[in-house]
């Protein structure tokens, strides 16, 4: 197992348990979904565009709605944490895995009303804000406690993080405009 691609932004969804509602959102952003979902077959991890509602007993339920798919989503009252199957070292270091995700995950901050999102790799501490309530802003002060300031640019990841990726995993994250 490796790290995973996560993503948090917040949402402008009224009733964000609203499955309708939100899987509404979702078909605005199928274009790019699809795009990933060709990526994955094309370097053999073939992936189906489909999206599945999860139920948890009510011992376990935290309010969120969760959704699983080509990207494993978990919707709150005001924020979206998006977690994908790809490695945070492929994220920074394959240019194509890369487009792929931002385009795919913009795509559906976009259609969610978000502005802004954060990439970051697995943190427990920015999921456990998530889990209680916390908003975007709450999570990206998190994310700078935990590894610092954001690193500058997404698109165009540096030769120095990239080359880190053969050696570990690299704790950086990003701060991202949903146009970019």
């Amino acid at each position: 197992m490796g790290t995973r691609i996560n993503a948090v932004f917040s949402h402008a969804i009224v009733d964000h348990t609203n499955v309708d509602g939100v899987m509404t959102r979702l078909k605005q952003a199928e274009e790019a979904i699809r795009i990933l979902v060709a990526y994955w077959d094309s370097v053999g991890q073939p992936e189906e565009l489909r999206w599945q509602i999860h139920h948890w007993p009510p011992k376990y339920d935290d309010g969120n709605l969760r959704i699983t798919g080509p990207l494993f989503l978990t919707i709150s009252p005001v924020t979206v944490h998006v977690r994908a199957g790809g490695r945070w070292r492929g994220f920074l270091s394959i240019p194509e895995l890369r487009d792929a995700h931002l385009r795919a995950i913009r795509a559906i901050a976009r259609s969610f009303g978000a502005s802004r999102l954060a990439w970051f790799l697995d943190t427990d501490s920015v999921v456990d804000t998530l889990v209680a309530g916390g908003a975007f802003d709450n999570c990206v002060e998190e994310l700078h406690r935990c590894w610092g300031p954001p690193e500058p640019a997404i698109d165009h990841i540096s030769h120095e993080i990239a080359a880190e990726t053969e050696r570990g995993v690299p704790t950086v994250w990003y701060l991202d405009c949903v146009d970019s």
